[in-house]
């Protein structure tokens, strides 16, 4: 499983999709550290403890 907090940038975003992109936002990556689930005869239900951050670049 994947989590992805990119989506594509609307009219009212077009000022911030340069600033979105060098902050890497569409690169972002996902690390699960533990995932379990629970089912029962109606339902699964699935846990995860996930972190989410986007590749960081160093300044000059």
């Amino acid at each position: 499983m994947e989590l992805n907090i990119w989506r594509a940038p609307t009219d009212n975003d077009r000022n911030l999709k340069l600033r979105w992109m060098a902050a890497c936002y569409d690169k972002s990556i996902t690390r699960a550290y533990a995932t379990r689930y629970e089912a029962t005869n109606q339902e699964v239900r699935i846990f995860s403890q996930v972190s989410i951050g986007a590749i960081s670049i160093q300044r000059f």
